[in-house]
């Protein structure tokens, strides 16, 4: 249940991806065209690289002193990187440098690996300062701290100095003694004895002195101060900023998340219908009767056509039989014989869906009348290319008889297809649509038909539809995905049950034919199926492949009705 449960939701994920697809495509663009822009914009930066050596200033001696603090070498390579970043050291590049230092851009110190290696680089917009900037940097560090231990052995000297003058006085003082005793008229022994005794210590005590000095002097003389210079900075050939290559990829890689984001962004912020989920959630008590995939070939406006009649061996007018045998099945449980077609919203394929249903039903060998009452908008007439002067309203108000206000529609096979067209347009359409009259007139025309196809405004915006509700057989919603929001499904629907309006099932326009999954779980999103062809040819073999097919989802759709 668990990998079922993780299934679903990784092809909702992809679905969302998938139906996001320009977004993240926009996206990735236009972080790669930027990065690519300021690339190629942007300065060149060249960079400049020196090496310099850390050593152990007591390692630089002609001695083998093993006296002193040792340091941590790890501690020691991040205080001289401080060191040479430091101020005295810049002040003294810049000076050296004079007006070039200006061309600097930036110095980085860095150690090398797990060694003793600090790297100076030093960048600019010109090779040549790159180059002399880092050697600058690593020539008066090196310098700097041979200056500094230089003057901390003269220190030292000096210190040892005084203390050899200090022995040598104490030395010369005690000779004296001695040669007083010595020399005096009653000479003592044991004290001349006592007297040398205090003198050999003083004695080895100045020669050490004298040697650590001597020592001192070597190594101011000879010593490298702890830091050389292994190599210098070479002039670059080609400028390590900006890079077009990798800013594209790091682009590219940054527009995909970004882009990524924003898609499930826009998927939580839009409340459109895009699933089976969202139909049983916000509309649980609605059956799904069909799903009408894109027609058209991706042509523009593709929903404002007859594709049963242009197009009789299509997908999409393969499914509007679907949807007719449907109706059929539920009219075996309850008389079908006037349809009224609606939808929650304008623009969601009602007219089209009523127009391409009415022409099935014809083609099945029934006698069947189109009746557009959308009094408002009415397209019927212009979807089939005939005049609109004289329809319903004519006959309403007894302008023209009904024989007059007839379109005969030819279709093949089966039976006769008739279209009345609205007419001129009523100051007040729903107050007219309530009237005796209507109900009259529908009655009549249902004694000449077998089926009888009302379009309608939209529910929502208008009372129309649901003042029709109380005068046909049923009532078939139309939805599409992408566009029918989940509020304005779940408040017409609500409408309709107070209305107690005799309402069959929902029917779902441009859904994409890649996304045609069914059942509640499923998880596919429908997609918006703009501009979507369906890829299936013209030829007699690949159309008895898509009939069968079509006719596999017709049985899952009927299957799905509970019928």
């Amino acid at each position: 249940m668990e990998n079922v449960r993780t299934e679903m939701e990784l092809r909702q994920y992809l679905g969302v991806l998938r139906r996001r697809k320009w977004t993240i495509i926009l996206v990735v663009l236009v972080a790669t065209a930027s990065a690519v822009a300021f690339s190629v914009v942007s300065q060149r930066i060249y960079a400049g690289s020196a090496d310099v050596l850390l050593t152990d200033p007591q390692q630089n001696t002609v001695f083998d002193v093993n006296t002193g603090p040792r340091l941590d070498p790890a501690r020691q390579v991040q205080t001289q990187i401080q060191v040479l970043e430091s101020r005295p050291i810049r002040q003294e590049v810049e000076r050296q440098m004079g007006a070039s230092a200006r061309l600097v851009r930036s110095v980085h110190v860095s150690g090398v690996g797990q060694t003793d290696v600090l790297r100076v680089t030093a960048e600019s917009t010109s090779p040549r300062v790159a180059r002399d900037a880092a050697n600058a940097y690593a020539n008066v560090y090196v310098e700097n701290r041979h200056s500094q231990a230089v003057n901390s052995l003269l220190d030292a000297g000096k210190e040892v100095q005084a203390r050899m003058r200090e022995t040598q006085s104490q030395i010369d003082a005690l000779d004296n003694r001695i040669a007083q005793t010595s020399t005096g008229k009653t000479p003592s022994t044991a004290e001349v004895d006592n007297l040398r005794a205090q003198r050999e210590p003083l004695v080895a005590q100045y020669a050490l002195f004298r040697q650590k000095y001597d020592q001192v002097q070597v190594n101011a003389a000879l010593g490298r101060g702890g830091a050389e210079l292994v190599a210098g900075a070479e002039l670059p050939r080609s400028p390590v900023k900006p890079r077009p290559l990798r800013n594209a990829i790091l682009a590219l890689a940054l527009g995909l998340v970004l882009g990524g984001g924003l898609a499930f962004l826009r998927e939580y912020l839009d409340d459109s219908i895009k699933s089976t989920d969202d139909l049983e959630r916000y509309a649980p008590d609605l059956t799904l009767l069909a799903m009408i995939p894109v027609a058209g070939g991706g042509r523009s406006r593709p929903e404002r056509e007859v594709v049963a009649l242009k197009e009789p061996s299509s997908a999409a007018a393969e499914a509007y039989r679907a949807l007719r045998t449907s109706i059929q099945i539920i009219g075996l449980r309850q008389p079908v014989q006037t349809l009224l077609v609606t939808s929650p919203a304008s623009s969601e394929g009602k007219t089209t869906t009523a127009a391409n249903l009415a022409v099935t039903f014809a083609m099945s060998g029934k006698r069947v009348l189109l009746l557009d009452l959308d009094l408002r908008r009415p397209y019927l007439a212009e979807l089939f290319g005939l005049p609109n002067e004289v329809g319903f309203t004519s006959v309403v108000l007894g302008d023209a008889p009904l024989s007059e206000a007839l379109h005969d529609i030819p279709v093949t096979p089966g039976g006769t297809l008739s279209l009345l067209s609205s007419g001129i347009r009523p100051p007040n359409p729903s107050e007219l649509l309530g009237t005796p009259r209507v109900t009259d007139l529908i009655s009549s025309l249902q004694a000449h038909a077998d089926m009888i196809v009302i379009d309608s405004p939209p529910l929502l915006p208008v009372t129309d539809a649901l003042v029709l509700t109380r005068r046909v057989d049923g009532v078939v919603l139309v939805g599409w995905p992408g566009r029918t929001r989940r509020r304005q499904l779940a408040r017409a629907v609500n409408v309709l049950q107070h209305a107690e309006a005799p309402v069959i099932g929902i029917v779902l326009n441009a859904v994409s034919t890649r996304n045609l999954g069914y059942g509640s779980g499923s998880g596919y999103g429908y997609g918006y199926g703009y501009g979507y062809g369906y890829g299936y040819g013209t030829d007699r073999d690949k159309g008895k492949g898509r009939r069968k097919g079509e006719r596999a989802k017709r049985t899952r759709v009927l299957n799905r009705a509970d019928v």
